[in-house]
């Protein structure tokens, strides 16, 4: 039966959506938000800059002394309002991270209006990433050389270090004390470990997320991320895979990667590889849009289905950042493959979107049976980092949220 798409749009915001496991906390916020809340926590605006702060001087202004002309140059900034793609967008998208490193203090609140929308479009569940160099101040400017058969001799100097197990305690204290779940939502976290920085200050962060993983039952993972083209993501790629490989090992850490966001366009042939490198450690990878030209990639495929290693689509951001339409996203051949896919949103306030809007894309561009739909719903638990129980439970409320939705439509006209 043919539909309209506003008769699309509605059933995707009324249809149960289970999961996003691929929602990043610094990008799902709309402008408008970024702004209620630095006013609210009574932070400035550098009108040199254009960087948040709490140091107040002549440049620095607070939110609420805005004027136009300032207020249209920071969401020029801070949004891709107005943008289509164009080549320059990749370099403007992670500027946007450079003016807004989202501070510790703005979380809770961040968290309450993720919390609200994901309840307003029937998600139940998120795996929302925390930026490490938001949680604990990171110097990046240290640039100490890395051995990795020294490994060991790191992790004992780091566990004897007071200040970093004071830093990781407090990180624990305010994880724990966030209180965003409730009966009718619930949010885990996975800790954001930046892959454009040098192999000791990487292995840094994935020392403090795996510390912090291991003694917060709200925090169910890492995700790795960052401009995949970036010099460190090529060279020092290996490297981070074996750091990676270890306290996955020690830990037990359950590990989404971001990998295959890359075109033709970004860079050479030869580079488009960090799938067939990552499915050996992820439990999940997040974009995979370079898939077809990937070494070997129907081995690739056969490997995710056998292991179970699902693939994060997010349309959207992928379209806007890489030029790749929804339509020429490989997300049926993944699933043609028997690969496991999940929709997710992304960086939904900086794209203005919804997880509705990616399953309207979805269905718009591949016209899924009910059946896949659903599916690919369910998966968003299913492959989520929760534990067993928690995992059924969530099942079970999205059973219930089905029969409740489908009893619904006998209302609707569609």
């Amino acid at each position: 039966m043919e539909v309209s798409s506003s008769e699309l749009m509605m059933f995707m915001n009324l249809i149960p959506k289970g999961g996003d496991l691929h929602n990043h906390l610094s990008g799902a916020l709309f402008f408008e938000d970024y702004v209620n809340i630095f006013n609210k926590l009574n932070y400035c605006i550098d009108n040199s800059t254009f960087q948040v702060s709490k140091n107040y001087s002549n440049n620095c202004k607070p939110f609420k002394d805005l004027d136009t002309k300032m207020y249209n140059e920071i969401r020029k900034r801070w949004s891709i309002l107005d943008n289509k793609y164009k080549n320059e967008n990749l370099k403007n998208f992670f500027k946007i991270f450079y003016y807004v490193r989202f501070p510790l203090d703005c979380f809770k609140e961040a968290l309450l209006i993720v919390k609200s929308r994901a309840i307003n479009e029937n998600v139940q569940y998120i795996e929302s990433m925390l930026d490490m160099r938001s949680i604990i101040d990171v110097d990046d400017s240290k640039n100490i050389s890395f051995d990795f058969n020294n490994i060991n001799i790191l992790m004992k100097m780091f566990d004897n270090d007071s200040v970093k197990q004071s830093n990781i305690d407090q990180a624990i204290t305010t994880i724990n004390n966030f209180n965003i779940s409730d009966n009718y939502f619930t949010v885990k976290y996975l800790i954001l470990i930046s892959r454009t920085l040098n192999p000791y200050l990487f292995f840094e962060q994935i020392y403090y997320a795996s510390k912090i993983y291991n003694k917060s039952e709200e925090v169910v993972g890492v995700n790795v991320a960052g401009r995949e083209d970036n010099k460190y993501s090529f060279i020092n790629f290996d490297i981070q895979m074996k750091i990676i490989k270890y306290f996955k090992d020690i830990f037990n850490l359950k590990v989404s990667i971001h990998s295959g966001e890359l075109t033709k366009k970004i860079t050479k042939p030869e580079n488009l590889n960090h799938i067939h490198n990552s499915i050996n450690i992820a439990h999940r990878i997040g974009h995979g849009v370079d898939i077809m030209y990937e070494p070997d990639p129907i081995n690739i495929m056969k490997t995710m289905r056998d292991k179970k290693i699902a693939v994060e689509i997010n349309l959207s951001s992928n379209e806007f950042l890489l030029g790749i339409k929804p339509i020429d996203n490989p997300i049926k051949l993944y699933m043609k493959n028997g690969v496991p896919v999940v929709l997710s949103s992304d960086d939904p306030g900086i794209f203005m979107t919804t997880l509705s809007e990616q399953y309207y894309l979805l269905m718009k561009n591949f016209n899924l049976t009910f059946s896949e739909l659903k599916d690919v719903i369910y998966n968003g638990i299913l492959y989520s980092f929760l534990n067993e129980k928690d995992k059924k439970e969530q099942l079970i409320i999205l059973d219930i949220k089905f029969i409740e939705f489908e009893y619904k439509l006998k209302n609707y006209r569609i």
